[in-house]
């Protein structure tokens, strides 16, 4: 039985944020009201049944096997495991907004979780909510989920390939020198106070020789350029620039496998702020 997951309308104010009067906003369904926290669609106002942690978690259920079958062979990782961390994220994420994003954004972020083998928590991958603007009003519209890759997802994803992804922080104080013909690193640290950051590198090593294949250099202002107003970035600021670094390396890696392409598919929509959906995730889904 097949379901087709894309008609779906915009995110409910969360419980206890609604306005009084449902009707009165159901006039409007096109119109953004202001609830004093944020805004959000009236025409979600009076749907709380369709979006929220019970209607995802029947959703992503509905689709639990079909996500087990897009997990990458010897990747110890589960569909149940998946969606009860993708709800836990949802009831104990920092940023609000991702109870606000719709089902089906959310189950496209965990079916792309499944895709590439990374859990939604330890460090690997999270649940960001994101902002769809009107592109010709410019106006807040609703929340999606996106999958957000951490430094660590890449890493893991890389070294299934035989790919070591190896990014450091260079203090003020840090000895540091790269011989750009023989890919080189000389990186010398001390104990005790190093200083600001002043850049980040990753170098990308074969994992069965330890030979550099390439290194990805970024300075401080090269960092700020790429930083967002976004809680990833203004919460883990070191984390996030050697995530910037790793996934320009990340690009130097060969794309013989499924969950590799998908990876780079999942950072490239970040980077245009476009949603994941089914056509991202190819034949795995079609077929699944």
């Amino acid at each position: 039985m097949t379901q087709d997951v894309r008609q779906t309308t915009a995110p409910p104010v969360p419980p206890g944020r609604r306005p009084a009067d449902h009707r009165k906003n159901s006039q409007a369904p096109h119109q953004a009201v202001q609830t004093g926290v944020q805004t959000v669609n009236a025409a979600t106002v009076g749907q709380p049944d369709k979006f929220g942690v019970k209607a995802t978690r029947n959703l992503l259920e509905s689709y639990h096997e079909r996500i087990q079958q897009m997990i990458p062979n010897g990747v110890q990782l589960t569909a149940e495991r998946l969606i009860n961390n993708a709800i836990l994220q949802m009831e104990l994420s920092r940023d609000r907004k991702v109870l606000l994003c719709t089902p089906v954004s959310i189950l496209y972020s965990v079916m792309a979780a499944a895709s590439v083998g990374l859990d939604l928590m330890g460090d690997q991958a999270y649940l960001v909510a994101m902002s769809k603007k009107n592109p010709r009003s410019g106006e807040h519209e609703y929340y999606y989920a996106t999958l957000w890759p951490d430094y660590k997802g890449l890493c893991t994803v890389a070294a299934r390939s035989g790919w070591y992804l190896d990014s450091q922080i260079v203090r003020e104080k840090d000895q540091f020198a790269i011989d750009v013909g023989t890919n080189q690193i000389q990186h010398q640290v001390g104990f005790g106070e190093r200083g600001e950051l002043i850049g980040v590198y990753c170098a990308v090593r074969q994992m069965t020789t330890g030979k550099i294949f390439h290194i990805e250099t970024m300075n401080r202002q090269e960092i700020d350029a790429m930083k967002k107003e976004t809680d990833p970035w203004l919460l883990h600021y070191e984390k996030m620039a050697k995530k910037c670094t790793a996934k320009a390396a990340f690009n130097w890696v060969p794309r013989d496998r499924y969950d590799i392409r998908v990876m780079g598919t999942i950072e490239k929509r970040i980077d245009e702020g476009r949603e994941l959906d089914r056509q991202m995730l190819g034949q795995r889904v079609e077929n699944g």
